[in-house]
């Protein structure tokens, strides 16, 4: 694997003015004051050094904040850089699951509850609380089996399984029961009358149980129409199929006149 060659490190460059300014000065002095003997030699570095003193310490200061710049510089050039840390997802709550077993224990049940009230219908004489009961036994069956291919819906449907179809087969039985007295009046009759206003409300109610559990597919069924009829519009479909209907139209009202 081949490593990355990192470029070296920029260095500051070293001051330079004071040399030019000693040696300009040199010159400039030299030319000003004679050099016969040794005097007039050290006269003149001495004076080339007054004048080369204060711009080598100027050139120091500079030399020093530029190379403080640069090193700042340099250093967050050359600083390694640190790995980015992973992306989490954050945690979501899975959601709740219903396992297959409890499913099954419930449709097995509740099949077991129809039968029950299956067989307690079959020895009943009103045919009223017959066509209500055989009414009733339908729409559980469909619900079941509705809850058995989507088991999310079983919540939608809890009231059904624990309430409402074991109070039904409780009243069902015990219509059987009391009609099987053969006493038309009393409390056996009032009794009986209220048990059949109540399987005829219960038979709308387990009507609209399955309605409820069919809505979330309505809804899906419903976008995917308004879906599917705006890709015929775009595609010119719709106006076809309607200058198909007016065509008829018309041609059956020429027909007829």
């Amino acid at each position: 694997m081949l490593r990355e060659i990192q470029p070296p490190a920029e260095e500051n460059p070293k001051p330079v003015a004071h040399i030019y300014a000693f040696a300009i000065a040199w010159v400039v002095v030299a030319s000003v004051l004679p050099i016969v003997d040794i005097y007039d030699f050290i006269a003149t570095v001495v004076v080339s050094g007054m004048i080369t003193l204060p711009v080598f310490v100027i050139a120091k200061v500079v030399y020093h904040m530029r190379g403080g710049r640069n090193s700042t510089r340099n250093t967050a050039q050359h600083a390694p850089m640190s790995s980015p840390r992973p992306y989490r997802e954050p945690p979501v709550a899975a959601p709740s699951s219903i396992s297959n077993n409890e499913v099954e224990s419930l449709t097995n049940e509740a099949m077991a509850s129809l039968k029950k009230m299956e067989a307690a219908k079959n020895k009943i004489f009103n045919g009223e609380v017959v066509g209500n009961t055989n009414e009733i036994i339908g729409t559980s069956c469909k619900i079941i089996e509705k809850v058995r291919r989507n088991p999310e819906v079983l919540q939608s449907a809890n009231s059904f399984f624990t309430y409402y179809l074991p109070k039904t087969v409780k009243l069902v039985e015990n219509y059987y029961h009391m009609e099987s007295q053969n006493i038309g009046s009393g409390n056996i009759a009032s009794t009986m009358q209220k048990i059949e206003e109540t399987l005829q409300t219960l038979k709308n109610v387990y009507k609209e149980q399955l309605d409820v559990l069919f809505s979330d597919t309505a809804s899906e069924l419903a976008s995917d129409i308004n879906v599917l009829e705006s890709y015929l519009k775009l595609d010119g479909f719709v106006e076809l199929a309607e200058m198909e209907s007016v065509q008829k139209t018309r041609g059956g009202y020429t027909r007829m006149n």
